[in-house]
């Protein structure tokens, strides 16, 4: 892992977005141009890393972006941990220095991205997306917003399709470590009971049945992986979407790996729509996402998206578990962690995708 490539001291914090950072970070773009002044309002519901909307000045007027998205580091421990074990800040940088030119998914343009592997310091800088809106993972969504966020998860998977490049050693950032494996599976396996235990007055006796079933069953879950393999989000649910634009805009690629779009699918749709919704709806949007990998030159039967879809059911419950016991606990955390919890459980009861680990 390399020194920040920009040769900058990254921020630890939003306090360290000075127009002196910023003014050296944007230099590429603007020519030099000097930051006079900057003002930063946090936004997002994002528990790993700080998400701030900065509005800037400039010493000569219209140099640059008046209005910016920053990311930096978390203030709170537990979230930095997280973060660095799971190498969030580093996968996100890389994702947009590497890889966000190579597929057709809508993310935000990207003005900076650097990484310390030494302190695991990082600093995004993206264009506002405004007037787009974020998703409400809490409420749902209707299913024609569900149906502009599948054509993005095509157009997130279909370019690196099954694409071994990813692999290359030149990329070795995207395939160290993951959720796959025997040996990650032992790691997470000890977070279930301490979920149970931490919300045993939240869970009906139905998910604390599937979060026993998950967890007696997480080393064939997590070590026999089938089905294709592409760049996948990972967290691709509405708290990383942002609607109201002609195109839903994709955002947090903290988790992006070369990993399994099924599941990618199955997450996104599991979680997103309320559970009936989601039971009328959902053939047709794996249909949608099908016919859109066909279009695209992919060749994948219809039975095997099908249960692909279905097998990865368990993708919401296992974010549940692992990412409520690894960031900074919150109210709002602790009732999206259950919504999403509960809803992948009847997902994966209603599909019967524990026929398929």
């Amino acid at each position: 892992m390399a020194a920040p490539s920009s040769g900058l001291q990254l921020p630890a914090s939003a306090a360290e977005l000075t127009p002196e950072f910023l003014t050296q970070a944007l230099a590429e773009h603007t020519s030099g141009a000097m930051v006079s002044t900057v003002s930063a309002v946090p936004i997002g519901t994002g528990q790993v890393a700080e998400t701030l909307r900065l509005t800037l000045s400039w010493k000569t007027p219209n140099a640059g972006p008046a209005v910016l998205i920053a990311k930096v580091p978390s203030t709170n421990p537990i979230s930095l941990n997280a973060a660095k074990t799971m190498r969030n800040y580093e996968l996100e940088v890389m994702f947009y220095r590497d890889l966000a030119a190579t597929v057709g998914v809508n993310c935000p343009s990207c003005f900076f991205a650097d990484h310390d592997a030494a302190t695991d310091g990082f600093a995004l800088l993206l264009a506002d997306q405004n007037p787009a809106v974020q998703g409400d993972q809490l409420g749902g969504c209707s299913p024609d917003e569900a149906a502009a966020a599948v054509n993005e998860l095509v157009g997130l998977h279909a370019p690196r399709w099954n694409d071994s490049t990813l692999e290359d050693c030149d990329l070795a950032w995207l395939n160290r470590g993951g959720l796959a494996g025997a040996a990650f599976a032992q790691l997470v396996a000890g977070l279930f009971p301490e979920f149970l235990q931490r919300y045993e007055d939240r869970l009906s006796p139905e998910l604390a049945r599937s979060v026993i079933l998950l967890g007696e069953n997480l080393t064939p879950y997590l070590a026999e992986r089938p089905g294709p393999r592409t760049l996948t989000h990972n967290d691709f649910r509405l708290d990383n979407l942002l609607f109201g634009s002609e195109r839903v805009s994709v955002v947090d690629f903290q988790t992006v790996s070369y990993g399994y779009p099924l599941a990618d699918l199955a997450y996104f749709v599991g979680g997103s729509l309320l559970p009936e919704a989601r039971a009328e709806h959902e053939q047709a949007l794996v249909e949608q996402y099908h016919r859109g990998l066909l279009a695209q030159g992919i060749e994948i039967s219809w039975t095997d998206c099908w249960d692909g879809y279905r097998r990865y059911a368990f993708e919401g419950l296992l974010m549940a578990v692992m990412a409520s016991l690894g960031v900074e606990r919150t109210e709002r955390g602790d009732e999206m962690f259950m919504v999403m919890a509960e809803r992948s459980a009847t997902h994966a009861r209603e599909l019967e995708s524990a026929d398929l680990i």
